[in-house]
């Protein structure tokens, strides 16, 4: 046996019985290196999933519904006088999650207020796992102080875009007044122009008019709200040296913010016939006879 031991020394030094030999074999592992999952240490600060995380999750969702609960039963829910045909409500307001989009219809063509532009955002969010793969500073808030001034500075500066946008767009006529100023066709708003043929569909089912207020309300401010995100993600690129993580967390907080501040202009800024006011200053909604 020793002899074969010593035969197969001769051939790979695995079995050899030398003083010169410094590794193991279970250091031998094809593809393994000094990282590899076989050789690293439990990371320093982490906790299992199952049962620490799980079970503190699910305590905290109980605590949520606890409070809303509790909340619901103290608190009496705002739902206004009884629904009335004769006296109809002014303004006529959806739901506080969908003032956002209520706004966006006030601005631009319903098709790409109401369904374009929410869906994208959807698909935005439903993407940054899948772009985002970095397993950099886990557990982190927004991943460092890096990453803290990114947010900031896309929350304020999409902040600021669409305050200015509402106090020139307030009532939805920027794009067509900018097509009536560029005098094109007119087309804007449904007008056909004499000369041009009301009843022909075009592509099966829209009219020239109609094809012309879909691009001018619709198609324009969707890319121009495209190419807006688009530089705001060049620019913390190049002035904030973001990494791509970063710029992931600037579109998000752009997205969210753009919605949040659309919400709240449509919920507590827009007034009878949907004008626009002060948060302070908004009138009270047309309220049943005594």
């Amino acid at each position: 046996m020793k002899n074969d031991f010593e035969k197969l020394g001769r051939v790979d030094g695995a079995f050899a019985s030398k003083d010169s030999k410094s590794y193991g074999l279970m250091a031998l592992a094809k593809g393994a290196d000094s990282d590899s999952a076989r050789t690293r240490p439990t990371s320093v600060g982490t906790v299992m999933a199952w049962p620490g995380v799980l079970l503190t999750e699910i305590i905290l969702a109980l605590l949520v519904v606890l409070v809303v609960v509790l909340v619901s039963a103290v608190a009496e829910p705002q739902l206004g006088i009884p629904a009335d045909t004769s006296v109809p409500p002014n303004p006529a307001k959806v739901p506080w999650f969908f003032a956002n989009v209520q706004e966006l219809l006030i601005h631009v063509n319903p098709v790409v207020g109401g369904v374009i532009l929410p869906s994208l955002i959807l698909l935005g969010w439903v993407l940054v796992p899948f772009v985002d793969r970095s397993t950099d500073s886990p557990g982190r808030w927004f991943g460092g102080l890096s990453g803290a001034k990114v947010t900031v500075a896309s929350a304020v500066s999409v902040t600021v875009f669409w305050c200015t946008f509402q106090l020139f767009n307030y009532d939805g006529s920027l794009f067509p007044a900018i097509n009536d100023a560029l005098n094109f066709t007119k087309l804007s708003g449904g007008v056909t122009p004499s000369g041009w043929p009301e009843h022909i569909l075009f592509f099966g089912f829209l009219s020239l008019a109609e094809w012309s207020a879909l691009i001018w309300e619709g198609v324009l401010p969707l890319t121009l709200l495209l190419i807006l995100f688009g530089v705001l993600a060049i620019l913390v690129r190049k002035t904030m040296q973001a990494s791509s993580r970063e710029i992931v967390m600037a579109l998000f907080t752009a997205s969210v913010v753009t919605l949040l501040v659309l919400g709240f202009v449509g919920t507590f800024m827009r007034g009878p016939s949907m004008e626009i006011y002060a948060p302070w200053d908004v009138p009270s909604q047309i309220q049943k006879p005594q």
